[in-house]
């Protein structure tokens, strides 16, 4: 509780817990990469680094570096959410009109842009209301 207060103080009461809910979404995110990843391949650095980014955001509340990692995150998940669509249109004849892994990835997708946007947002947010 006193984590999600601290992070209150920094963004603001409503942003402050959904910045803190995009930093716990994005730590199962990679610690669930790194399930599959070592399930099948083994060891993956990339996953590990994603994963201890986030625990690092979360734990220190940088502000410049939770933007940087905003607006670094916002580019790859725009490329990804791009990809996700133009493979959907390229093979929709391929595949069922209900195939659930495409819906699954699309909102995947989404959900990402929205948290990472949403990280970018609350460093603006907290820069305006607490400029030091």
């Amino acid at each position: 509780m006193k984590l999600i207060n601290a992070y209150q103080q920094i963004y603001g009461k409503l942003y402050g817990i959904l910045v803190f809910a995009a930093f716990i979404y994005f730590i199962l995110v990679g610690l669930f990469w790194n399930y599959i990843a070592f399930r099948t391949s083994g060891f993956n650095l990339i996953a590990v680094i994603f994963t201890l980014v986030f625990v690092a955001l979360l734990i220190w509340k940088h502000k410049l570096t939770t933007l940087i990692v905003g607006i670094i995150g916002l580019f790859f998940s725009m490329i990804s959410f791009l990809d996700v669509l133009a493979a959907h249109n390229k093979y929709k004849a391929a595949v069922a009109a209900k195939d659930s892994e495409i819906n699954v990835m699309i909102a995947f997708s989404v959900i990402n842009v929205v948290l990472f946007l949403l990280l970018i947002f609350s460093f603006m947010r907290a820069h305006i209301h607490n400029p030091d």
